[in-house]
Formats: C-alpha cells, sequence, structure tokens
C-alpha cells in the first residue's frame, strides 16, 4: 500500500489470469471515516489484502463505504462480501441495475444474444467466455444509487461524482475538491487505451466516452489516479491520443468495408483489424480476446452506422455492415 497524500492510499490488487495483472483501489482516509474506491475480484487474497489495508489503518468494517465505479468484475467483485459485512455500496444506477443482472443471472442472456449478434458463434463461443464472471459477486445489493454532481462525503473531505460512462454505460469517477484530484478508474489509461465494447442498441459506447472524454479535458485535474497503469498530470494530452486513436480505428474499420465491398459481420470486420496481442494470426487469438476485440469493432461499427457511414442489416440474428 502506498500513501499519496495524508489521506489518500493506493492498494494494487492482483489480477490472476488477467493481462492487465493488477487493478489500483484506492482508501481515503479522513476523522475514523473511510471510503474504498473498487474491490477487485471476488477471492480470498484480494479481500485479505483489502481487510489488512484497512486494520493497519485502525479503520473498522463499521466506518467503511464503498464506491464502486463500475460494473466489471476486477472493480466490483467484493462489493457483495462489502455489503453483506454492513459497508453503504455506492454505485451509479445503469452500472448497478447491470451488476444485479449478473448476480441473478439474467445479464447472461445479453452475452448470448451477442454471441450470435456479431457472428462469433461460428467459434463456439459460449456465456462462459468471460473468465472475469467467475469473480463476480453473486448476491443482491441495495446499493446507494449516485448520478452526476452528487457529492460524497469522507470525514471532512467531499468528492464529487462524475459521469465517465463509455468503458460501461455508467462508469462514475470521483473529484476531490480540496485537491483537484479526480479518481478515473479507466477512463483516461496511460499507455493503454480503455476497451470500448458495445453493449446494445441503446447505448452508443464510443460516441458516450468520446463525449465524455472532451469533458474531462475541460476540467482542471492535478492528478488523475487511475485503476491501471501511471498516475497521470497532463490528462489533456493523454484524452487527445485516445479521441486520436478512436479516429484512426474507425478510419480502419471504414477502409476494410470500402475495401471488400460487401456485407461484413462484426467478427469478420475484427479479424480483419491490427490487434496489439501477441498471436501469429486472428485464429491463434484466445477466445476471450476475440470476444473483447469484435465488440470493440461493433461499437466502432454502430459509430459509423450512426453518423451515416455505414449501412446495417440484421439477417439470421446476425449483424452485417456495408457501404
Amino acid at each position: 500500500m502506498e500513501q499519496l497524500s495524508d489521506y489518500i492510499y493506493k492498494l494494487p490488487l492482483s489480477l490472476n489470469n488477467n493481462p492487465l495483472k493488477e487493478v489500483y483501489s484506492y482508501l481515503i482516509v479522513d476523522n475514523g471515516q473511510a471510503l474504498l474506491i473498487d474491490t477487485g475480484f471476488n477471492d480470498e487474497i484480494t479481500k485479505n489484502r483489502i481487510l489488512n489495508a484497512i486494520k493497519s489503518l485502525n479503520i473498522q468494517l463499521k466506518n467503511l463505504k464503498v464506491f464502486i465505479t463500475h460494473l466489471h468484475a476486477d472493480h466490483s467483485g467484493l462489493a457483495g462480501y462489502f455489503y453483506e459485512e454492513g459497508c453503504e455500496v455506492f454505485a451509479s444506477i445503469p452500472d448497478a441495475n447491470i451488476m444485479q443482472k449478473i448476480a441473478n443471472g439474467d445479464f447472461y442472456k445479453n452475452i448470448e444474444n451477442r454471441i450470435i449478434l456479431l457472428d462469433l458463434i461460428r467459434y463456439q463461443l459460449t456465456r462462459d467466455i468471460l473468465p472475469a464472471s467467475l469473480f463476480s459477486f453473486n448476491s443482491s445489493i441495495e446499493f446507494t444509487l449516485l448520478k452526476e454532481h452528487d457529492i460524497i462525503s469522507v470525514g471532512n473531505k467531499k468528492f464529487k461524482v462524475i459521469d465517465i460512462a463509455g468503458h460501461t454505460p455508467g462508469m462514475i469517477g470521483l473529484y476531490d475538491l480540496q485537491s483537484q484530484n479526480f479518481f478515473g478508474a479507466d477512463h483516461i489509461l496511460d499507455q493503454i487505451s480503455p476497451n470500448i465494447t458495445y453493449w446494445d442498441q441503446d447505448f452508443p459506447a464510443l460516441h458516450v466516452f468520446l463525449h465524455n472524454l472532451k469533458k474531462i479535458s475541460s476540467i482542471q485535474i492535478n492528478t488523475i489516479y487511475p485503476s491501471h497503469r501511471n498516475l497521470m498530470t497532463d490528462h489533456p494530452r493523454r484524452a487527445k491520443e485516445l479521441i486520436a486513436h478512436h479516429y484512426n480505428r474507425l478510419k480502419e474499420v471504414f477502409d476494410i468495408c470500402s475495401h471488400y465491398q460487401k456485407k461484413l459481420s462484426p467478427s469478420e470486420v475484427a479479424s480483419l483489424m491490427e490487434w496489439n496481442f501477441r498471436a501469429p494470426s486472428w485464429d491463434d487469438f484466445p477466445n476471450p480476446q476475440k470476444f473483447f476485440a469484435t465488440n470493440e469493432a461493433m461499437a466502432h461499427l454502430e459509430y459509423l452506422h450512426k453518423e451515416g457511414w455505414l449501412y446495417k442489416v440484421i439477417d439470421n440474428d446476425i449483424a452485417y455492415y456495408y457501404i
């Protein structure tokens, strides 16, 4: 555990069998009160690491609250445990709804439908394709629901909720009103790009992500405390890089569709894109990486479709895009 200021601590948590290796949880401590930002996976090693950190800071569980930035299992896995221990657990409305569907099993129908829609059925993918789902919580939680501009107090410190959706439909961050630092979750990451995936027709993931990158660029932030990789003190630079990255991706996807001049499914487009992944070819990608890559391709295809650059048709429940 690393102390970042007189009231902020960074706690790296291991992510077994995950390319990211670790996620950063943060503890905010003031006047005997504490807020845990994200929980890591739902496993005993992670739970004990957090409990030991809390104990070392002389914090009792009854004085701990938990803030979930977004629904992914490396951020929310232990939310159920802390809720059952009596902690108040904060989350956004969209992600809380999805987490409840994950807990009761309803969400996996969405995964099954996406596998068909994205033409991933050709690879014999099933809803169990996501290994992180093994680490998700499986209990129902009565979340304290948050929206943008809500204020959370920890002792005498106050933090403002900022909507940074895109990576998920309801990802939120916390802006420290005293230090002007920002707990940015997976929104702006140094060196790597957060996965922008297709969720459903009602959530234009890439449109929302790009909008919120521009919004965050306009906010005075001294340091961004991300969930992965390096702390950042020049977030407008990184936001511009990420925006440029996705515009280049959009051009790549459009050029693929333009070159082939035929209807292409999301998995076909993904197989023709360039990926920064150590595998000889698309066929050698592990199935979980095929799932994530194809969902990201779909997010870019949907952007181009909604902007009028591509046509879309559904045939036998599979989406196809063409010029």
